[in-house]
């Protein structure tokens, strides 16, 4: 239960900076001519804020893979690296609100940020992980049947499975 918890919040984080990336890619074109149109501003300040809006866009959609990685595979990643993501994010999140007023931004980053923060609570242990495999182990393992005989009558050799014809398999 806990690592699904777990799995849950990390997607829902993932989610949520794959649809903030998405939302930044879009409106890069109305950023580019919003700059653009601003004819007293040099060309050096003009230029850093088209590379920091894809930056930043860029920056959400490779945290978002690595959401997606850590839900997957839930120790690969170590935990603090997790919660320092989260608090970049939360971070982020207060920084964009108080010089933008972005609700969607703000909104799409709080909401990152706290699933990764609860995520990182519910960090599995190795033992949690073992656990799942096992139990993922048993749930696709069939356990083989065994012919019966009949009340005084043998099993059929037909009924044995014979050898695949083909050495390679």
């Amino acid at each position: 239960m806990k690592i699904t918890l777990y799995r849950y919040s990390m997607l829902i984080a993932a989610f949520a900076l794959l649809a903030l990336a998405i939302f930044y890619f879009i409106t890069y074109a109305g950023a580019v001519a919003a700059v653009g149109n601003s004819v007293d501003m040099s060309p050096f300040y003009r230029n850093s804020i088209q590379g920091l809006w894809l930056t930043f866009a860029s920056q959400s959609l490779l945290f978002a893979l690595l959401y997606f990685l850590v839900a997957s595979k839930p120790r690969s990643v170590s935990r603090e690296v997790i919660v320092i993501c989260g608090l970049l994010q939360l971070v982020a999140s207060i920084l964009i609100f108080y010089f933008t007023r972005s609700t969607l931004a703000v909104y799409l980053l709080g909401f990152a940020a706290l699933f990764v923060l609860i995520g990182s609570v519910l960090w599995p242990t190795v033992e949690d992980v073992n656990a799942a495999k096992i139990r993922a182990a048993q749930a696709v393992t069939v356990a083989p049947s065994q012919p019966t005989a009949l009340s005084g009558t043998a099993a059929s050799p037909s009924a044995s499975v014979a050898p695949p014809s083909d050495p390679a398999l």
